[in-house]
């Protein structure tokens, strides 16, 4: 086993850190159930409704086809717009869009509108799914996106259980049009939560680099993706083709299985599905992901076979079960490989393929399968073959690509390469304070290039203390009052930024080096400081020290980033976190060749450190999100200063997303043995 999987990786990320780094995640979730609840409700009553405006029999079925066209339709555009627009307004008018779809197939006063109501929850439906999977690849991490990826599926199949049963009391309740009303009052209420509660999940990334897409033709090169394109047609075909089309009549021809019985054996397959995810939630963030669906695809296949030789029932039970479990395992990886292989920038166009992808399986599966076996003449149980041949294939795509693939861990994927990014000098905090002028010179001297990654960083905080920040968040000319060395409420704006950056490291086990202040009680050792500043020169002849309201030195950490026993924290006098101090004999010691740079003042030792480092020939990174000042002017173009000329500066996801990508184990930090004593004594 371990020869196929590899070493397993450590330290994934538990469920409440999965939660916690995704507060919109729930209200996602609430619209997956919401979304699969609604069009589960029209199933019991469809065909039967369709009857009722006295259409032929083959008419009947393009209530599901002008759906899945609609859908297919959406899904590429999608993408698309997610990454100009956000996702936030995506997901709500998608299913908005669902509920007006749902209101004109219950006022329909003839079959075109009715169809039409279905062409429109076929848009909205790719609307939404495609951007709640946006949001699922943008925010989660290699770490956190097995999980993801699980609750995800597990919404899905929740909200599609329930909604036939709703739908069919709905429809005893108020008649055949009344699925189709609560489906729209459903559509409502999920829709109005993303657009109410949701904040815009656009990034600086994805506005700045828009012109850096290699487009859809550039991710199709990408040979991992375009097997996991394969893997979701396959999935998506073998849903509506093997589970809704031949198998139920291969039941009815070899069995005489009746609906109830054929019911139950579905709601079978799905309960497998859900107890599976638990399961994938686990060995997704800790196995192969292409194993996993290698895996599930050849799984899959041996029980639509094992389906089609079946000489029982019992066996036809068997088989169903066994395609939930397969499919429950393989759904979450997945997704969660799909983003693992493309560049972070093209995951709103990635969804909106694998999307495609899937909904083309499902809209072209049941007419091909089913005219092969019309035209072969290869019975149901030829159908399920074929079925099962295809899944065969796909997987043997994966062991085509090479043993790279199935053995490669979650956060070691290797992402594709990219043309370098040659200058990221507008569209950025700073623009607005840039003439034309301005930006032609860096872009005539080449200026704000992006330089390569360091190898082995080290995280440096610099003087996010009490003295900086205050207790709490307070506005900052209220807060220098108290604390003269205040960024006020812009310092806590970062903290959930740094938090993120901390937890990120140390679950990779990547340095973190804490700086802050140190002085003297008399202030005799101000020295330059007490030049430029004429609150300086009062604090010396104060008669205490300024302390927090729990009796605290200004210059301690503030507890929403307290270090770890296994942390560093440098004591420094001057602006730099390397004047004076060891933080380079640090920095040797551990073997890095990197800093990423966070906390305050940006204008200030944030700066200062960045030169310094920048001298020492470190490569250094800046994070945009993670720094704070006291003006936001000074802010933005010392972060325009230091882009151009010594560090990259990049927003938190695109630090945080590098960083997952690092092997793990690569330092010999400290043990931390005896250090909550030392915190304790102090």
């Amino acid at each position: 086993m371990n020869a196929l999987f590899g070493e397993l990786p450590v330290n994934p990320a538990s469920w409440r850190e999965t939660l916690k780094a995704m507060p919109y995640l729930p209200i996602t979730l609430v619209g997956v159930a919401g979304h699969m609840m609604l069009f589960g409700m029209l199933t019991p009553v469809m065909a039967i409704y369709a009857q009722s405006f006295a259409v032929p029999d083959w008419q009947i079925g393009l209530m599901i086809t002008v759906f899945a066209a609609g859908r297919l339709a959406a899904d590429l555009p999608a993408g698309h717009f997610a990454s100009r627009l956000g996702t936030r307004p995506l997901l709500g008018f998608g299913l908005l869009l669902c509920s007006v779809g749902a209101i004109l197939g219950a006022v329909a006063p003839n079959y075109a509108m009715l169809l039409g109501g279905r062409v429109m929850q076929g848009v909205g439906s790719g609307l939404f799914m495609t951007a709640a999977m946006i949001y699922l690849a943008q925010k989660s991490d290699r770490r956190t996106r097995g999980k993801v990826m699980s609750m995800f599926q597990g919404a899905t199949l929740v909200g599609g259980a329930f909604g036939p049963s709703v739908g069919g009391l709905a429809a005893n309740l108020f008649g055949l049009s009344g699925p189709f009303y609560v489906a729209a009052v459903i559509g409502l209420v999920t829709g109005l939560l993303p657009l109410v509660l949701f904040k815009d999940t656009r990034s600086h990334l994805e506005e700045r680099q828009q012109a850096g897409s290699r487009g859809l033709l550039g991710l199709l090169l990408i040979v991992p993706f375009l097997c996991v394109l394969l893997a979701n047609f396959g999935f998506f075909l073998t849903r509506t083709a093997g589970q809704w089309q031949m198998i139920p009549l291969l039941a009815d021809q070899r069995y005489a299985i009746g609906p109830d019985q054929l019911g139950l054996a579905m709601s079978l397959s799905a309960v497998a599905n859900l107890l599976a995810l638990p399961v994938a939630a686990y060995i997704v963030d800790r196995l192969p992901r292409a194993a996993i669906i290698t895996f599930s695809l050849l799984a899959t296949a041996t029980a639509l076979a094992g389906i089609a030789m079946a000489d029982s029932p019992a066996m036809l039970f068997a088989g169903m079960i066994a395609i939930g479990l397969a499919t429950g395992i393989g759904g979450p990886a997945i997704g969660a490989y799909a983003v693992d292989v493309v560049p972070a920038r093209q995951q709103g166009l990635a969804m909106g393929l694998l999307r495609f992808a899937g909904d083309f399986g499902y809209l072209v599966g049941p007419l091909a399968i089913g005219a092969i076996v019309d035209v072969g003449h290869i019975g149901y149980d030829g159908g399920l073959f074929l079925n099962a041949m295809l899944l065969v294939a796909f997987g043997a795509v994966f062991m085509l690509g090479g043993r790279r693939l199935l053995i490669t861990r979650p956060h070691e994927h290797p992402l594709p390469l990219e043309p370098r990014r040659l200058s990221t000098m507008t569209d950025r905090i700073w623009d607005k304070y840039l003439s034309e002028e301005d930006k032609a010179v860096f872009a005539a001297s080449g200026f704000g290039s992006l330089a390569e990654w360091g190898k082995r960083p080290a995280l440096l905080i610099i003087d996010v203390n009490y003295a900086f920040c205050d207790e709490k968040p307070t506005p900052i000319l209220e807060s220098i009052k108290k604390w003269r060395t205040s960024c006020g409420e812009y310092a806590w704006e970062a903290m959930p930024v740094l938090e993120k950056l901390i937890d990120t490291c140390r679950g990779k086990g990547i340095p973190i080096i804490y700086t802050t202040g140190t002085q003297r009680p008399d202030k005799w050792d101000a020295g330059s400081w007490a030049w430029k500043s004429s609150r300086r020169k009062e604090e010396a002849f104060a008669s205490a020290p300024l302390l927090t309201s729990d009796g605290q030195d200004g210059n301690e950490i503030v507890a929403e980033i307290a270090p770890g026993p296994r942390d560093l924290v440098i004591r420094k006098q001057k602006p730099s976190g390397f004047a004076g101090t060891p933080l380079v004999s640090y920095l040797q010691l551990l073997g890095c060749d990197s800093v990423i740079v966070t906390g305050t003042t940006t204008s200030g030792c944030v700066r200062a450190t960045v030169l310094d480092a920048f001298s020492l020939n470190y490569r250094v990174t800046v994070v945009e999100d993670g720094c704070f000042d006291r003006a936001q002017a000074n802010h933005a173009i010392n972060l325009c200063d230091m882009h151009a000329k010594y560090a990259n500066v990049l927003p938190s996801g695109e630090v945080i997303e590098h960083l997952n990508g690092l092997s793990q184990g690569m330092y010999d930090l400290p043990s931390g043995a005896g250090m909550e004593r030392v915190a304790a004594a102090e």
